[in-house]
This record gives structure tokens, sequence and C-alpha cells, in this order.
């Protein structure tokens, strides 16, 4: 069975995520499904709503800036567990 389209681009596309240095590559495909899913739903309804060029580039701007808040808070999420786990192993 042939993968679809969006499964060819999400495997593209994860490969930057599990070779960027600020982010773990264990966790790659799971930053890929979050923002490859956003962003297609987004670019999707844009289609659907038939919207004009001045909203595709206001929307164009508030995806960029909620993929890099995501990814921000997915670093502290990640940090924060780390912190825990090892707190823990510290106190055994």
């Amino acid at each position: 069975m042939r993968p679809t389209p969006a499964a060819r681009l999400a495997q593209f596309f994860e490969v930057p995520f599990r070779q960027a240095s600020d982010l773990p590559p264990e966790h790659a495909a799971e930053i890929n499904l979050t923002l490859t899913t956003v962003v297609y739903g987004a670019v999707r309804n844009a289609f659907e709503r038939q919207l004009g060029m001045e909203q595709i580039t206001a929307l164009k701007a508030s995806l960029t800036d909620m993929c890099c808040a995501w990814l921000i808070s997915f670093q502290h999420r990640i940090q924060m567990t780390a912190k825990d786990s090892l707190r823990q192993r510290t106190l055994q």
C-alpha cells in the first residue's frame, strides 16, 4: 500500500526535527505530527473558506508564531521532565 501524500510529507519533514541540535531527536515523530497536523489543518481550512491574500498572510504569521511558541513550550516540558527524573533518582 502506497503512503498518502500527507504521510510522505510527514516523513520528509521529520528528518530536520531529528537533526535539530536544540530538540531531542527521540521526540521528532511527536513534534512532526503535532506541527504538520496543525499546519495542514489550517491550510485546508483556509482553502475551504477561500481566504483572501491579506487573510492568508496574517494566518501564515500567526501559524509561525504559534508553532515557535509550541516548540519553546515543548523544550521547556522536556527539560522539566528530565530535571524531575534526575531529582527522583537522587532521592532514591
